[in-house]
């Protein structure tokens, strides 16, 4: 997820999240999920030792382990789902426009300082997540730049429209997302944005796909935190074996997945990350993951 571009995602050019212990916590590799590394566009299932041709290049990885065993899919959304295609900080500088004069680069420049000296003093983004954390950094950030209109006034807005316009669908999603469903998956997400998700995603067409929806902005904890995949999985009514992540970067969702005891599958759409497996390019190639007879329910003895 492109994330909220401020500190969750968006500060992470200025301050980077502390890397957890691998020693904590069972990682998750190919080789302990039974996976064969593919060197060229053809798969192999290690259970049937059948080949697949793939398409669209293919994924980097075969089978994860028996796709029959997952029942929930979760995804990330920015750089996921939605494609960020205009600045948040312009959109939230014209939104208080007519408060003030504000310029969008000296407001990032501002968030960017506040948040820093926030973390260089104990706070913790992926803790305090929250609307009223942001309004307040946003009001210490129009400080710094001289604002000149209603402060307290321009912080709320900028917190309720941040991440709220500027976003595309991107093409692939609506056709995987209804394939997912008709194979017979819980879809839900897990993003680090405000809490203006839910109705973010109804405007663009997306709302209907999902069971839950967990923004960081609405319980608190942000990603990396395992807690915010935790609450995702209660909500739906699953434990980590049977869910799987979707999401579009190594540190925040590969590794706060992994943390929760979830599999994850990294979407990597500009090839950013080549080396990383288990990955994909698009999320068509989820099907070469998941392949059609492992839609299946499991039985209680495979549980």
């Amino acid at each position: 997820m492109l994330g909220r571009l401020r500190a969750r995602k968006r500060i992470s050019s200025a301050v980077s999240f502390p890397r957890r212990r691998e020693s904590r916590h069972t990682r998750w590799t190919p080789a302990s999920a039974g996976v064969t590394v593919a060197g060229s566009n053809t798969f192999t299932d290690p259970k049937s030792r059948r080949q697949t041709e793939s398409t669209c290049g293919g994924p980097k990885v075969v089978n994860m382990k028996r796709a029959a065993d997952y029942q929930t899919i979760l995804f990330d959304v920015g750089g996921t789902l939605l494609n960020i295609v205009r600045d948040p900080h312009m959109i939230a500088v014209e939104a208080v426009a007519h408060l003030g004069d504000l310029s969008a680069a000296e407001f990032a420049a501002a968030i960017r300082e506040v948040v820093g000296e926030w973390r260089a003093t104990g706070g913790l983004p992926e803790l305090e997540d929250l609307p009223e954390t942001w309004v307040g950094h946003n009001r210490r950030a129009l400080t710094l730049t001289g604002f000149a209109g209603d402060i307290a006034a321009a912080a709320q807005i900028m917190e309720d429209v941040f991440l709220s316009e500027g976003l595309e669908v991107y093409p692939d999603v609506v056709e995987a997302l209804k394939t997912l469903i008709g194979w017979g998956y819980k879809l839900g997400v897990v993003s680090n944005w405000p809490a203006t998700l839910e109705p973010t995603l109804q405007r663009v067409g997306l709302r209907e796909y999902f069971s839950s929806i967990v923004a960081s902005g609405t319980v608190g904890y942000a990603k990396p935190h395992p807690s915010i995949f935790r609450i995702a999985m209660d909500r739906m009514g699953v434990d980590p074996y049977h869910a799987l992540y979707v999401g579009d970067s190594v540190e925040h969702d590969v590794g706060g997945a992994q943390a929760a005891g979830m599999n994850v599958v990294l979407l990597d759409r500009v090839g950013r990350h080549e080396a990383h497996q288990p990955s994909i390019s698009s999320l068509m190639q989820l099907f070469e993951l998941l392949r059609p007879e492992a839609t299946q329910p499991a039985t209680g003895a495979d549980r």
